[in-house]
């Protein structure tokens, strides 16, 4: 309350001009939630901001398939695109980088018997699927 008995002074006000004065802004336990009271125009103007509620309201009617957990970071994040594997374009490249890793050794026995001639371009088109003719 002293905050705002101090922003109310005249000369405050009339620094502050036209735009809104942020006169005190508490934060709740979970420390994202939070109220705020503003002065616009002479007037006290509260609002309470609750990011999680936000969240949830955002969710609501969403397929639960397009929410996922970051396979690199593990953040939960909403998937635009069906086949959006990462969070994000840097979370997305790390996992491509561990797949590879991961199975390098297969790629690499793959490539050694392509060059041997044991394992035909035919063989690798019926393995995909598709028919060339």
């Amino acid at each position: 309350m002293r905050g705002l008995a101090s922003a109310a002074l005249s000369d405050t006000l009339r620094a502050a001009g036209k735009g809104p004065l942020l006169v005190s802004r508490l934060y709740d336990p979970p420390a994202t939630s939070r109220s705020e009271v503003w002065i616009y125009d002479g007037v006290v103007a509260t609002q309470y901001l609750d990011p999680y509620n936000d969240f949830l309201v955002a969710l609501k009617g969403v397929s639960a398939t397009r929410v996922r957990q970051c396979p690199v970071c593990n953040h939960f994040f909403f998937a635009l695109r069906e086949d959006q594997k990462a969070c994000s374009k840097r979370c997305n490249a790390a996992r491509r980088v561990r797949e590879w890793r991961a199975n390098q050794a297969r790629y690499e026995y793959r490539r050694k018997l392509t060059e041997a001639g044991l394992l035909t371009p035919a063989r690798k088109e019926k393995r995909s699927g598709r028919v060339r003719r």
